[in-house]
């Protein structure tokens, strides 16, 4: 296996042993998974996850990345994509209107003596580049970002039983440019390097219209032809 510096830089989940390990991945989750401390809270646990999938069936989701920097913060960015109105009755089918937008999960990785076990702690979790026309400017300001790590240290202050949960993940295997990881319920995640840099997606170039812009510039250059 490599050193800890091989895994710095941007990733993409391109394949995972469970139909969850998309969203299973991200800090978030596993740290929601750590809190489970019977396997009857597991069980409940991975019903939860599986209901969320089934949730997600009518939406299509986009690249899930992962950023980790140099100070051992890691950064989960997870793309969507769901028609606007999915359904209409008298036409069978929606309008091809799209809301889009990714969940940006922050946490901390540690990696205990010997790089071969990591530890996951959960920061923070915000929705970037919705292109829901008004909610873009709400969704982008700092208030709307739910502050979990400060939320477990507030309870840790009044309840000393309690400690922040983080998740324990087994590196399988890593290389410059693939990282295998196994969590704790044996679910595997495997990782190709998209490249060195940690810059986070910004969106600046997502219009806030529900994607009419584009339809409207792909209906002419398909339908009109009008030279604009």
């Amino acid at each position: 296996m490599s050193s800890a510096a091989s895994a710095v830089g941007r990733w993409t989940l391109v394949y995972s042993t469970s139909p969850e390990g998309l969203f299973r991945s991200s800090p978030f989750f596993l740290t929601a998974r750590a809190v489970c401390k019977t396997p009857d809270d597991a069980a409940k646990f991975s019903w939860f996850c599986e209901m969320h999938r089934k949730a997600l069936a009518i939406s299509r989701i986009g690249p899930v990345e992962q950023v980790i920097m140099e100070d051992g913060t890691i950064v989960n960015e997870f793309n969507t994509v769901v028609g606007s109105v999915p359904f209409l009755n008298f036409y069978s089918g929606g309008l091809p209107f799209q809301i889009e937008g990714c969940i940006v999960s922050t946490g901390t990785m540690e990696e205990e003596e010997g790089g071969d076990i990591v530890k996951v702690g959960m920061k923070n979790v915000r929705i970037k580049g919705s292109n829901i026309p008004l909610l873009r400017g709400l969704l982008d300001g700092e208030n709307a970002v739910l502050d979990t790590q400060a939320l477990g240290d507030f309870i840790e202050s009044v309840n000393s039983t309690y400690d922040n949960p983080k998740a324990t993940l087994e590196t399988f295997y890593l290389s410059n440019d693939v990282r295998i990881l196994k969590d704790k319920d044996g679910i595997y995640y495997a990782y190709v390097k998209k490249g060195e840099g940690t810059e986070l997606e910004e969106f600046g170039d997502r219009e806030a219209d529900l994607g009419l812009l584009g339809l409207l510039e792909s209906f002419n250059d398909n339908v009109l032809k009008l030279s604009l």
